[in-house]
């Protein structure tokens, strides 16, 4: 998981001002401007270029985007958003799910390895889980084991964006540890 350095968005013209920031599944970085009425104007795109050098190009020329089609883009992969999503229950049925459903792995207990597993996925608009990775690893069977329980959750309570329901990135850790 590669991290971005900060990058700061100035619109110019027509009072135009960044409303939001999106990430798309194509990796690049979408900006959302608004008008002076508070109408969204466009979308920008912020790509990296070849050399490494970001620059930042209309994603549509000819009319203006509307929010709702860029609420509705399944591309789209918000990081943060107004309403994060939620295991049904909450925090504490989630703990008690990833408890019940846990086998520690023979191997592992064996060779007395112990870590915290960083387990990524997008929660769906409908709430499913998909897109799993793990991006910290710590042995092969704990990662296995991990993701298994991970897969296996119910859906969850979507993220929403202004009201809406929308693709959120998530990760949680798991924490394997011997008594």
């Amino acid at each position: 998981m590669a991290l971005l350095s900060p990058i700061i968005v100035m619109a110019t013209g027509n009072n135009r001002t960044p409303v939001d920031t999106l990430k798309g599944k194509d990796g690049n970085l979408y900006v959302i401007t608004k008008d002076a009425k508070g109408e969204v104007a466009g979308i920008l795109v912020v790509k990296k270029g070849s050399n490494n050098k970001v620059f930042m190009a209309p994603k549509d020329q000819t009319a203006p985007v509307r929010r709702q089609n860029a609420m509705r883009d399944e591309s789209i992969i918000f990081d943060v958003v107004e309403k994060m999503p939620t295991f049904p229950g909450g925090q504490v049925a989630m703990m008690d799910f990833l408890v019940k459903n846990m086998k520690y792995p023979a191997d592992a207990a064996k060779n007395k390895v112990q870590g915290r597993v960083m387990v990524n996925f997008i929660v769906s608009k409908d709430g499913s889980l998909k897109d799993f990775n793990v991006v910290r690893s710590v042995y092969p069977s704990l990662d296995q084991e991990a993701m298994r329980v991970v897969k296996a959750m119910p859906k969850w309570s979507p993220g929403t964006q202004n009201g809406e329901p929308v693709n959120v990135r998530f990760t949680l850790p798991i924490f394997f540890k011997l008594n």
